[in-house]
């Protein structure tokens, strides 16, 4: 007889490809924005920024254009479960890349942002990177499926042949829908951890408010010169600067954890343990270099205070998050299989679909 088990998707694989579709979207507006920008916009930027609209060519928009609606239907083929996710993310990636090497190499973005014009490509790209990662991951587990069918096996030559087909393309056998093809997609996987609880507000904060305090710093620290006249030989332009970068670090790190923890990672608990003990330690390495480079420069005690205060609030944040992950009860449950086996890079299954 003829069987079809279909892979079981875990809840955070819907919530992940619902964020990677929302920030596309953002990044499509964005998008629309440069696209029809008129004289009023144009007045309203820098001059630096003006410069580099000026000289940007037709098909770095071309690039931006390919980037941004690859990535919507990369989201979009998430959603429904299909293979063309994984190329989307992927046209979206190089399209992405292209757009940032022809901004500082036909423009003069180099000489109007220098290091701190890098801060969100970079960004950009890592999100971007993860996404197509996590779809090849979704892939390989089997929880994206071709957009004609999903391939199974001839009973007569054992050949590979796409349930859709009337005949087997190796051996011309007729496909018998009675039972004469055995399906090759039940595969028995670990199972995916259920998150719910506490953990699901561990992974939005990590999936969602991280990411966008990382961004929210890295938009103030490209204001400094424009909106707050910060010279960009200052101090503390530089100081907040490091402060930024560091952040973005802290924040695709987190954004990454997340996703793992999110999507039923049976080794989430020791994923979150070492998240937990890298991060203050990212936050602090970053920080006391911003401080060092502070000085005596005026305004610098009200910078100061802030960077000595996201250290604290880093340590803070891991100390009531670690005892939680380290002896709850309920999270030692949930872990208990993950903790008794290596690390490996496969997600599972779980009873949602």
């Amino acid at each position: 007889m003829q069987t079809q088990t279909g892979p079981v998707r875990p809840r955070g694989y819907w919530w992940v490809a619902i964020l990677a579709l929302v920030w596309n979207l953002i990044g499509l507006v964005f998008f629309a924005a440069q696209a029809t920008l008129d004289e009023a916009g144009m007045a309203a930027l820098s001059e630096a920024d003006r410069q580099v609209h000026l000289a940007t060519p037709g098909w770095v928009y071309v690039a931006f254009g390919f980037a941004v609606v690859g990535g919507v239907l990369g989201a979009l083929c998430l959603l429904l479960r299909r293979r063309w996710a994984v190329l989307m993310f992927g046209v979206s990636l190089l399209a992405l890349l292209l757009q940032i090497t022809g901004i500082y190499l036909v423009t003069p973005a180099w000489e109007a942002y220098a290091f701190a014009g890098l801060k969100m490509p970079v960004l950009l790209v890592a999100i971007a990177a993860a996404l197509l990662t996590y779809a090849k991951h979704c892939e390989s587990l089997g929880w994206l499926r071709s957009t004609w069918g999903v391939k199974i096996n001839c009973q007569k030559c054992n050949a590979q042949i796409l349930d859709s087909s009337k005949f087997c393309a190796a051996c011309g056998n007729q496909v018998d829908r009675a039972g004469n093809l055995n399906v090759s997609t039940s595969v028995q996987r670990p199972a995916a951890v259920r998150v719910g609880g506490w953990l699901t507000l561990f992974c939005i904060l990590l999936t969602v408010i991280f990411p966008l305090s990382s961004c929210s710093g890295m938009a103030e620290y490209s204001d400094l010169a424009t909106k707050h006249g910060v010279s960009a030989d200052s101090p503390l332009y530089a100081a907040i600067g490091q402060n930024a970068f560091g952040g973005a670090i802290a924040g695709i790190y987190a954004f990454i954890v997340g996703l793992r923890i999110w999507t039923g990672s049976p080794n989430g608990r020791r994923i979150a343990i070492t998240f937990l003990v890298i991060y203050p330690l990212i936050t602090f390495l970053f920080n006391v270099i911003a401080l060092s480079m502070l000085g005596d420069a005026q305004g610098s005690g009200e910078i100061r205070v802030a960077l000595i205060s996201s250290i604290l609030g880093s340590f803070l944040f891991s100390a009531i998050w670690l005892p939680y992950f380290k002896w709850s009860k309920r999270v030692k449950a949930t872990y208990a299989s993950g903790d008794n086996v290596k690390p490996d890079n496969t997600l599972g299954v779980s009873r949602d679909g």
